[in-house]
């Protein structure tokens, strides 16, 4: 079992992580969106999204992304629905979205998962 970073923010790769923060076994991956995938673990639950070229998909500047002021992420599994839900209050004001509503071909269990952070 591994216990992920809550977040983190890869420069280099422009590549964010954000995790629920409890040890999990690893199962799969699967893609949400162009750039956009969600982690589950082996009791099929959803654990963790990653998002790649964040900045460019959400036209913020890299540094931004580094210092936050909150962020906010909910995954809802609903039988044949997984809804993602993903906000982060950059410290200038701007504030990212991702809204994202998949079918569940991996048949990941009813949930809600949720973590907030502020800092």
């Amino acid at each position: 079992m591994v216990l992920h970073e809550v977040y983190s923010y890869d420069e280099v790769a422009d590549a964010m992580f954000v995790s629920i923060p409890v040890d999990y076994e690893f199962d799969g991956v699967m893609k949400v969106d162009e750039g956009v995938f969600l982690e589950y673990d082996v009791d099929k639950l959803p654990k963790s999204i990653e998002i790649i070229n964040v900045s460019k998909k959400f036209d913020v500047e890299k540094e931004d992304l580094i210092d936050f002021k909150t962020l906010k992420l909910r995954f809802n599994v609903d039988g044949d629905r997984i809804g993602i839900n993903l906000n982060l209050k950059l410290k200038n004001e701007c504030e990212m979205d991702l809204n994202q509503h998949i079918d569940n071909n991996v048949k990941l269990h009813d949930v809600v998962n949720a973590v907030s952070i502020k800092q």
